[in-house]
């Protein structure tokens, strides 16, 4: 209404049930900001998912990386040579830190997108 200085388009993605409160919010695709951000389509949205899951896979990698690497390093410490050190990698560890690298990435990179 143009009265009032509001708009009359409102992003076509609804809000996600559980998410932040803010997703409910029509106009969160420009962070509120209609006059200096735009989002012409109103498909922002698998942008931000996109970016999300990229966040998540890289650090998924950059946490098996550095699992690898310090438990290699943490065997040839304890006397094992280099075959050895690579044939005692704990899974479990390795595991939790894949998964622990992928979550942070992916609320990293929300936050990242989102504020």
């Amino acid at each position: 209404m143009p009265d009032f200085g509001t708009f009359l388009t409102a992003d076509p993605v609804l809000g996600v049930i559980g998410g932040p409160a803010s997703t409910f919010n029509p106009y969160s695709y420009v962070r509120g900001n209609t006059v200096n951000l735009t989002d012409p389509s109103g498909e922002f949205v698998p942008f931000i998912l996109g970016a999300i899951i990229a966040g998540a896979i890289g650090s998924a990698i950059g946490g098996a990386i550095y699992s690898l690497g310090s438990q290699i390093i943490e065997n040839i410490k304890n006397g094992m040579n280099l075959t050895e050190a690579f044939n005692n990698i704990c899974q479990d560890k390795l595991a939790k830190d894949v998964l622990s690298g992928m979550l942070l990435g992916a609320v990293l990179q929300y936050i990242r997108q989102n504020f």
